[in-house]
């Protein structure tokens, strides 16, 4: 049907009408840098992004096919007997510039029977 390729572009020209950069986040380890960072059509390190959230729009695509939903939550941290989750690289991006999040194969999830 063409969803990612549809959700890519639209999010490639809600960039170009921001005038930002457009990222595709797609976070590895560079051993170049001995750090992670985000590796679209170049390398951008994670730390000069945030501080620079202004010049970027940031697309995360997600396979939810290829994920639990704890993926999703961030990490679980307690703190005077109360619990919240510390977000994950691609919150953190997606709250400090624009951004799009596609949550995609919404439909391929076959989770087994929870009792």
């Amino acid at each position: 049907m063409g969803k990612s390729w549809s959700v890519e572009e639209a999010a490639s020209e809600i960039a170009k009408r921001l005038n930002l950069e457009l990222l595709r986040v797609l976070v590895r380890w560079s051993p170049k840098h001995k750090k992670f960072i985000i590796n679209t059509e170049g390398e951008h390190e994670i730390e000069e992004v945030l501080e620079n959230a202004d010049k970027y729009f940031i697309y995360t695509r997600f396979l939810l096919s290829t994920v639990e939903p704890s993926d999703l939550s961030g990490i679980p941290r307690s703190h005077g007997g109360i619990t919240y989750y510390d977000p994950l690289l691609w919150a953190t991006l997606c709250s400090a510039a624009p951004s799009l999040l596609f949550l995609d194969e919404l439909t391929w999830i076959h989770r087994g029977r929870q009792a």
